[in-house]
């Protein structure tokens, strides 16, 4: 079960009830409901895998989880999860205050060498200037992400209202900087393969002089000039496929602990997680 507020006072209940197989989420604006939505799967574990990304998505729609006992609705007796997103629902999120366009095209360069390291199959990876896209075929390496540096002139075509809200607020959406700069994005990495390619992104970013603060769900951990370190991300999921740690440390990325920067590149190999 979940609860959760967005900053226009608008509050969503999502909860599976225990041996009923149906997820439920409820969006209100004060005591009214103004969204319900029911999902039927095939056991409550399905029915919670489901509840889970869906909070992801209304996080990214910029809601905020807080504490269930603040919440004026009464939860079910008995629930199932009791709060806890799956590890295949983890995300990392970030707020950038500051970023030019030479800084997000650091950011987009550090991770293109990564996939040039990683040559992960099931992942494609499209890139220009001031944006970058990156696709996972398979639900292990995380979910779909793309960013753009909206451009002064693409921003003045965008209605007067829009452009008001979108600069009070600080951000556009989840894939949309601010020609400034400003904005901020949610990523469902699932611990996989994606969350390697966002520490290359936050790595580029913050080494060219960007403005980012970040965090990440179950205690993620992150270091912007080491963003591989051991210490950060042995505990994640992507961590436990072999050598795939060993690529990184050894790929002339980045100076991480205890590895020489620009060794004589290891075998690439296709990895599949």
């Amino acid at each position: 079960m979940f609860y959760l507020t967005s900053p226009d006072g608008r509050n969503a209940i999502v909860y599976v009830q225990q041996f009923t197989k149906e997820m439920v989420v409820l969006k209100r604006k004060g005591e009214r409901v103004i969204h319900k939505e029911l999902g039927t799967f095939g056991s409550d574990e399905e029915a919670y895998a489901a509840l889970c990304m869906r909070v992801q998505a209304l996080r990214r729609e910029g809601y905020g989880a807080v504490d269930t006992a603040l919440a004026s609705y009464a939860f079910p007796a008995s629930t199932v999860g009791e709060g806890r997103l799956t590890v295949e629902s983890h995300s990392v999120s970030f707020v950038v205050k500051k970023c030019t366009p030479v800084q997000f095209n650091a950011g987009i360069a550090q991770m293109d060498e990564t996939f040039d390291v990683l040559k992960t199959p099931g992942v494609s990876f499209k890139q220009g200037d001031g944006w970058f896209e990156l696709e996972p075929t398979h639900p292990a390496y995380g979910e779909s992400f793309k960013c753009r540096l909206l451009s002064e002139q693409a921003f003045r075509d965008y209605p007067s209202k829009l452009k008001e809200l979108c600069l009070a607020r600080g951000y556009v959406d989840n894939e949309t900087l601010l020609p400034g700069g400003r904005g901020r994005m949610l990523v469902v990495t699932g611990e996989g393969v994606v969350d390697i390619y966002i520490r290359a992104f936050l790595h580029g970013l913050i080494k060219a002089g960007a403005e980012v603060s970040f965090k990440g769900d179950r205690d993620w951990s992150f270091f912007p000039m080491t963003p591989f370190a051991k210490r950060d991300v042995s505990e994640l999921a992507w961590y436990q496929e072999p050598g795939l740690h060993e690529l990184l440390m050894n790929g002339g990325l980045v100076k991480c602990p205890h590895a020489p920067l620009h060794q004589t590149p290891v075998s690439k190999r296709p990895l599949f997680l």
